[in-house]
């Protein structure tokens, strides 16, 4: 069964219309929480996580690579792979497979759930990408899922996922206190971070988080006007 089929069948939520009559975010962000802030993100690299040393992505040809990425996203995989390809001319197969697998399951689905709050026009959105890499494994990982939850939580100094990179202390700093200031007050803002403005459909800032912290306008937009068509 392909990984786009797999949520079909097995014990999953399902959307009955009378005990759970939608997603949270389907179709529309619900009433329940439209005065409620919301801070939201993915890590660069997500699915490395899951799948990112397999030996299948190793030594794939062109084949190969429509293969796997039809697997992840079924019939749509013409279609994608086109503008991923000209985003990212110096990708290799198997870097293609793995940024088109990280949109489709984490980085496009989260930014849907952000367009939806945003047009409640009711509280503030606050988009984030975090792209610090990691040096363990050589470096394989990048951004890998759940990488950033030591640097929220300020526990880079015990997890085996951050490696021994100096530069981890001063961005756990920056992203626990980050975290601390959307938690009292429902705004990320703080001195130790760039102006952070709400998200919005026209502009699209969001925060990267790094060894340099910065806002940029819509990061990776050519990857995310594929999915619209």
């Amino acid at each position: 069964m392909s990984f786009a089929n797999r949520r079909r069948v097995g014990f999953n939520p399902v959307v009955d219309g009378k005990h759970l009559p939608g997603g949270p975010f389907a179709p529309t962000a619900p009433a329940i929480s439209a005065n409620i802030p919301l801070m939201i993100g993915t890590n660069k690299d997500e699915m490395t996580l899951f799948f990112g040393l397999a030996p299948w992505l190793d030594g794939m040809d062109e084949a190969g690579m429509r293969q796997r990425v039809q697997m992840f996203v079924g019939e749509q995989a013409d279609r994608i792979i086109e503008p991923y390809r000209r985003a990212r001319p110096n990708d290799s197969l198997r870097d293609l497979v793995l940024a088109i697998a990280t949109d489709h399951a984490m980085r496009i689905p989260s930014l849907v759930t952000a367009d939806r709050k945003v047009a409640q026009q009711s509280a503030p959105v606050f988009v984030y990408m975090f792209t610090w890499e990691t040096p363990v494994l050589d470096g394989k990982l990048k951004s890998p899922h759940a990488l950033e939850i030591p640097f929220v939580f300020d526990t880079v100094q015990t997890s085996g996922l951050t490696g021994d990179s100096p530069t981890r202390f001063a961005l756990a700093e920056t992203m626990s206190r980050t975290w601390i200031a959307f938690a009292r007050t429902g705004n990320p803002n703080h001195g130790g971070i760039p102006e952070w403005p709400p998200y919005s459909i026209e502009r699209r800032p969001t925060m990267m988080f790094d060894n340099q912290c910065r806002v940029e306008n819509d990061p990776y937009r050519a990857e995310r006007m594929a999915w619209d068509a």
